[in-house]
């Protein structure tokens, strides 16, 4: 959207149908340049999907200047790495990586 401001933490946050142990909560990232390719796409386990007031949140991006950007401590969930990460038995309790 044109009129979205910077935001420290970006994802999703609203309700879903369903929950699952082995859900993976896939989402696309678009900057406002290419609104048709993707710059980066997420893949979260279910332990990263927390309940709030509107339902679920997720939001492992940042947003500045109109474009998504990565939250250092959530890149493993994200493009090839992401991918690979889901084929491991544990992925599905991953946590984020350490803040330091």
């Amino acid at each position: 959207m044109e009129e979205k401001g910077d935001k420290a933490a970006y994802g999703y946050m609203g309700k879903l149908s369903k929950i699952h142990s082995e859900m993976i909560l896939a989402m696309p990232y678009f900057s406002l340049q290419d609104k048709r390719n993707p710059i980066f796409i997420g893949y979260l386990p279910v332990s990263q999907i927390k309940e709030c007031s509107r339902g679920f949140r997720c939001q492992p991006a940042s947003f500045k200047d109109g474009v998504p950007c990565i939250r250092p401590y959530y890149k493993k969930f994200f493009d090839d790495v992401g991918l690979q990460l889901i084929e491991s038995l544990e992925w599905k309790d991953s946590v984020i990586d350490s803040r330091s």
